[in-house]
């Protein structure tokens, strides 16, 4: 899932009016402790 972040704050650095986040989840065919193994991940 990607989704932008539509902050109107800017500096010298960034413009966060384009910047997205994006958020996975990866899930197993492992199991522990009777639950299926899953990973998540975020970036922005």
């Amino acid at each position: 899932m990607v989704a932008p972040m539509r902050g109107d704050m800017r500096n010298a650095y960034i413009d966060f009016s384009k910047m997205t986040a994006s958020v996975v989840a990866v899930v197993t065919n492992q199991v522990r402790d009777g639950r299926r193994v899953v990973g998540y991940g975020f970036n922005s």
